[in-house]
């Protein structure tokens, strides 16, 4: 699913298609990528701070897309169950 930048090429009337290029597996590789650079020889504390404070941004909006995701097939499925 889609949700972080509104993208008008699809063409569809769906609000819900054709919001995103994220998506929480995205996000994932990008706490992957952090926690590489982390450890990745001797780096400076204020890096390692940040490094941290990106991981945790990271892993905050992946749990927010999967929630949102969630939400959207429950709602697809109290519509298909009318």
């Amino acid at each position: 699913m889609n949700i972080i930048s509104r993208n008008t090429s699809t063409g569809s009337s769906d609000p819900n298609l054709g919001l995103s290029t994220v998506t929480a597996d995205d996000c994932k590789a990008h706490v992957s990528e952090c926690l590489r650079l982390r450890n990745t020889g001797k780096i400076s504390n204020r890096r390692a701070t940040i490094l941290i404070a990106m991981m945790i941004s990271w892993i905050e909006l992946a749990n927010q897309i999967e929630n949102y995701e969630a939400i959207l097939k429950q709602e697809a499925g109290d519509r298909g169950a009318r």
